[in-house]
């Protein structure tokens, strides 16, 4: 999938959000009461994501679609507040053999974001936040060589770590709940900009461990969150 440019999406959604949480007719119901974002919050939650292992490395394979995540927030207004969370997915491991060798290779990532959140229905059973924002992925790459196909120690370990622009957009959704405690739905677009880092004529050197580049993942998940 196409990246959109970095600069579109870093003016548009900050104007979205805005947009959503200085306009009281559209974001509430009149005459229903409004339940204001919390002065701050912390939780923890697990969710599936979308599958992106050929973007991690070349060969893709198999890897688990089970994300972690841990976040945070303050409000600054009863509609908008800032946050951050941090999300972990399942690492990567490949291997492939030939006559008398075994290479193989593990990819792990996580992803950081900041985010600007705008509470656009604030009902007591329903309340829905949009959110979106920016941070970064952090990638760590590992390369193994083995003289054998199996029974062997690797003779050769290389590893390298890299870092880039991600951003993320979406909308959390609480039912039920009260000031201190709830169960919240989140839903996220994440957009990784890991650059370009192909085999090709020109990069015929790159081993395939370190073969990388840019996607979208998708990610549904379920937190449970403290409130102050």
């Amino acid at each position: 999938m196409k990246l959109p440019k970095r600069t579109s999406l870093m003016c548009v959604l900050p104007g979205l959000l805005i947009a959503c949480a200085v306009t009281p007719a559209w974001c509430q119901a009149s005459g229903s009461a409004f339940v204001a974002l919390p002065r701050a919050f912390a939780g923890i939650g697990v969710g599936v994501s979308s599958t992106d292992a050929e973007s991690r490395m070349r060969f893709g394979g198999d890897v688990s679609p089970l994300v972690w995540l841990v976040e945070g927030g303050v409000s600054l207004s009863s509609r908008v507040g800032l946050g951050v969370e941090y999300v972990r997915v399942g690492d990567l491991t490949v291997s492939t053999n030939g006559f008398g060798w075994t290479s193989s290779g593990t990819e792990q990532e996580y992803q950081v974001i900041g985010l600007i959140r705008a509470r656009v229905h604030g009902g007591t059973r329903v309340a829905v936040d949009v959110v979106g924002g920016a941070g970064v992925l952090s990638h760590h790459h590992e390369l193994r060589f083995a003289p054998c196909n199996g029974g062997c120690a690797d003779t050769d370990i290389e590893a390298i770590d890299r870092s880039a622009p991600a951003f993320a957009f979406g909308a959390d959704v609480t039912i039920g709940g009260n000031r201190h405690f709830a169960v919240v739905t989140l839903a996220r677009v994440y957009v990784l900009d890991r650059g370009d880092h192909t085999y090709n004529a020109s990069q015929s050197g790159i081993p395939w461990q370190y073969d990388w580049t840019s996607c979208v993942r998708s990610t549904l998940a379920i937190t449970a969150r403290v409130g102050w």
